[in-house]
């Protein structure tokens, strides 16, 4: 937990603060720390599945190969969220990539179906021969990726435009009395401006609140399926429903875009807290006055999962946006496009080492001493454990989704706020400090 949160603002800091003389600037070196990184971090995914032996070895094998993977993700993501920042400065721009991000990104999730068709416990060696198979596609992506890119980064503007300084006086909010235009800034000096980020601190409450659903549902997906659907689904169909529930929110994230670009990401993501708590509380009185009735369950568990995810496909857009309202806050000639997703991450990561805990923590009483469920028409659950099942699986969204809409409720960065923050950051971008130079 502890290396999982502390290597995204590390990682971070050193991606905005390492800078060195390339003919491209610092895009070019994201990119080629996106394409090194994801090339490292498909390679690790082959290590995880070919263990090094028994005890001891088996338990170095099982750090190292945890440690490395999560790195190289780590690597990889603050990179590309800093990318988006930086290669696009209209938030409509950005929700364009966005789409072709979603949309491509549900090819590499169809490989989920493969992988429960070709899992065998007692055989790993059609799995592993698929995990190897994936990595090198993977480790291909990345580098044609960087081949085709590098060529396309525009090169850094050498002069800034004074004449745009005077927006700073006519914006609804002012940027903070202590900011400064340092090329060099401090952890500590950073972590203060960080501070007083209000809307910074309310997107870690509603990303660590995220990050918590969405772990929580994806880690028990399967044993919320299970238990709901006993022996209804075949192997096949099985691989169906989660392969469906990793493509879908990739595919309703792009849909969303277009809706992001008429009415702005505020008013989308309300509106899919607002299905999202529409269908909790459906699915809480359907409990509550039917019991667990077994297909109408598994749709909303389905449903739920999806637009769980749909809101994590489009936080991106989000932390760049904080990226252009830090950069108008603290009027920076470098902007932190990787600390910020980092800082964020340090936060809101936890949660995912808490999920889990608190899932068996409430799943505990849908099982019997032996952890095995008892046996019963829904793959063993008694009609106690299935009521508790069916609260825990409406409750705990529930929670997460008031939690996150009271949030965003106060969330600023909207409407001319928010166009007067882009505007600024666009022509620091476009004028001042250029494509790579502003990273």
């Amino acid at each position: 937990m502890v290396w999982n949160a502390v290597n995204d603002p590390l990682f971070g800091w050193i991606s905005d603060t390492w800078r060195k003389n390339t003919p491209h600037g610092l895009v070019h070196q994201r990119l080629k720390a996106v394409m090194i990184g994801g090339v490292i971090w498909a390679s690790s995914f082959i290590m995880m599945w070919h263990t090094w032996g028994t005890d001891a070895l088996a338990g170095m094998h099982f750090t190292v190969s945890l440690c490395l993977y999560d790195g190289m993700l780590t690597l990889v993501e603050v990179n590309q969220s800093a990318l988006l920042s930086d290669l696009a400065s209209d938030p409509q721009e950005r929700a364009g990539m966005l789409r072709w991000s979603s949309s491509l990104g549900c090819l590499g999730t169809c490989t989920s179906i493969i992988g429960r068709l070709c899992w065998d416990h007692l055989d790993m060696g059609a799995f592993q021969n698929m995990t190897l198979f994936v990595a090198m596609l993977c480790a291909a992506a990345f580098a044609g990726s960087f081949l085709l890119l590098r060529g396309a980064v525009p090169k850094e503007h050498d002069s800034i435009d004074e004449s745009y300084a005077p927006i700073l006086n006519e914006l609804d909010t002012a940027p903070h009395e202590d900011a400064k235009e340092h090329s060099v800034l401090g952890p500590s000096q950073f972590v203060q401006q960080l501070y007083k980020h209000r809307n910074f601190r309310l997107f870690v409450l509603i990303a660590a609140t995220q990050q918590f659903d969405c772990t929580f549902e994806k880690n028990f997906f399967v044993f919320f399926l299970d238990r709901l659907a006993g022996g209804a689904l075949s192997t096949v169909g099985h691989s169906l429903v989660i392969t469906t529930s990793f493509v879908l929110p990739m595919l309703a994230a792009a849909a969303l875009t277009g809706y992001v670009q008429s009415q702005g990401l505020h008013k989308a993501l309300q509106a899919v807290l607002a299905v999202r708590l529409g269908l909790v509380v459906v699915a809480l009185v359907v409990v509550g006055c039917l019991g667990m009735p077994q297909w109408p369950m598994i749709g909303f568990l389905l449903a739920n999962r999806v637009v769980s995810e749909c809101c994590c496909r489009l936080f991106p857009l989000a932390v760049s946006d904080l990226t252009d309202e830090d950069v108008f806050l603290n009027q920076r000639t470098l902007s932190m496009s990787a600390t910020i997703p980092g800082a964020i991450n340090f936060f809101s990561k936890p949660s995912q080492a808490l999920a889990p805990m608190m899932g068996l923590a409430l799943l505990g009483q849908s099982l019997d001493d032996t952890g095995q469920s008892p046996s019963s028409q829904h793959a063993g659950l008694e009609p106690g454990g299935l009521i508790w099942l069916g609260y825990a699986v409406t409750g705990v969204p529930l929670v997460c989704v008031v939690l996150m809409m009271a949030a965003w409720r106060q969330y600023s960065l909207h409407g001319e706020y928010h166009e007067n923050v882009a505007s600024y950051a666009r022509n620091m971008r476009e004028t001042g400090l250029g494509n790579t130079k502003l990273v």
